[in-house]
C-alpha cells in the first residue's frame, strides 16, 4: 500500500512531458501500415546529444529498422494522440508507467501505446555495452517498437552471434554481440531507383514504376526479426 502511495506521489509531482517532435514529418518507409509516433521528454531531464527527436528520426528512417521489412511505415508527429508515444523519463516515472511490469529503476518497457524509455539507459546504455550509445539507443527504440508490433522476447541464438533485437540486451548479452536492428543486414538507406530510358507514353512510365518497386522490394528482404 505504501509503495502505491509513493508511486502516486511521484506521478503527481512530475510535470507533464513535453512533446519534442516538431510537426508532421515525412513518411518513413515505402510500404505497409502507417504508424504515427510522438517523442516526449519529461521537463528537467539533461539528455546526451543528439536531441531525442533527431536520434529517433535517424533510427526510424534507417532501413535496418522496422521499415526494412516492408510492412510498416512511420511518421513523427507533434501530438500525444499519436499511435505510439516514445516517452523518455526518469527511472521512478518509468517504473510507475510500466506497472504491473517490474522495471526496477533500470529497464524500459512498452505498456499499451506508451514506450517508456529509462533516461539513465538513454544517456548511458549499460555497464557492459561496448557497441556505442547510438547502437544502444537503436536497440531501445526498435526493441520496444517490436513489442508494439507484436514481437515477444527471444534469447541469444549462440555465443558470438549477433543478438536478435528482441533479446533483452539491457539485462544480459548471454554471449551474443550487441545489435540494435531487426534487419541488420539491410543497407541503412535504400539506393535510388535507376533511371530507365524507355521512351514516352503511359506504358513506359508504368514499366519504370514497376521496376522501381521491384528493386525496392528486393532490397528490403532481410533476415526475419526473431
Amino acid at each position: 500500500m505504501i509503495r502505491l502511495v509513493v508511486i502516486a506521489l511521484v506521478m503527481a509531482l512530475v510535470p507533464t512531458a513535453s512533446v519534442v517532435s516538431e510537426g508532421n514529418g515525412e513518411i518513413l518507409g515505402t510500404d505497409g501500415r502507417l504508424i504515427q509516433v510522438s517523442i516526449e521528454v519529461e521537463p528537467g531531464l539533461e539528455l546526451v546529444e543528439p536531441a531525442p527527436d533527431v536520434a529517433v528520426f535517424n533510427i526510424l528512417s534507417d532501413y535496418r529498422s522496422w521499415i526494412g521489412g516492408g510492412d510498416v511505415r512511420f511518421q513523427i508527429v507533434d501530438t500525444a494522440d499519436a499511435d505510439v508515444r516514445i516517452r523518455i523519463a526518469p527511472p521512478a516515472v518509468v517504473d510507475a508507467r510500466c506497472r504491473p511490469l517490474r522495471t526496477g529503476g533500470r529497464l524500459s518497457c512498452r505498456n499499451g501505446r506508451s514506450l517508456n524509455i529509462n533516461a539513465d539507459r538513454w544517456n548511458g546504455a549499460t555497464e557492459f555495452w561496448t557497441a556505442g550509445l547510438d547502437v544502444y539507443r537503436a536497440y531501445l527504440i526498435n526493441h520496444e517498437l517490436g513489442h508494439f508490433l507484436g514481437y515477444g522476447h527471444v534469447g541469444c541464438p549462440g555465443a558470438g552471434q549477433r543478438a536478435p533485437v528482441m533479446q533483452q540486451q539491457t539485462k544480459s548479452l548471454q554471449g551474443c554481440v550487441e545489435n540494435g536492428w531487426p534487419y541488420p543486414d539491410n543497407p541503412p538507406v535504400l539506393p535510388p531507383v535507376p533511371e530507365l530510358n524507355l521512351g514516352e507514353g503511359s506504358r513506359a512510365s508504368r514499366v519504370a514504376t514497376e521496376v522501381g518497386q521491384l528493386v525496392r522490394r528486393v532490397i528490403k528482404i532481410g533476415r526475419s526479426p526473431r
